[in-house]
């Protein structure tokens, strides 16, 4: 998971990579809790919830983020609250 976050964070610019590794990310961490919690160690709540409000105009990357949390959260519920304390510090800063 690290080495996705990393390449997530050097192709930061760039919207499809981005989609990829949030699909790739989904698709290790559906109906596998362990790698679910392995992803939100590792940075993936942060990265969704940047690349969502960087790239509002890319359909697919919204589409491959929201199916992302959503298999980090659906078997884990102590995901759930680090995702909202996440989006809930995001959502401080961008009121400030």
């Amino acid at each position: 998971m690290d080495k996705l976050i990393t390449l997530a964070t050097r192709f930061s610019d760039d919207p499809f990579v981005l989609q990829e590794v949030m699909s790739i990310i989904c698709t290790l961490s559906l109906r596998a809790p362990d790698n679910a919690t392995r992803a939100i160690e590792a940075g993936a709540g942060d990265l969704a919830i940047r690349v969502m409000n960087e790239f509002p105009e890319v359909p697919q990357l919204q589409k491959h983020s929201c199916l992302m949390i959503r298999n980090l959260v659906v078997r884990n519920p102590e995901n759930r609250q680090v995702l909202l304390d996440l989006l809930t510090s995001f959502l401080g800063v961008l009121s400030v």
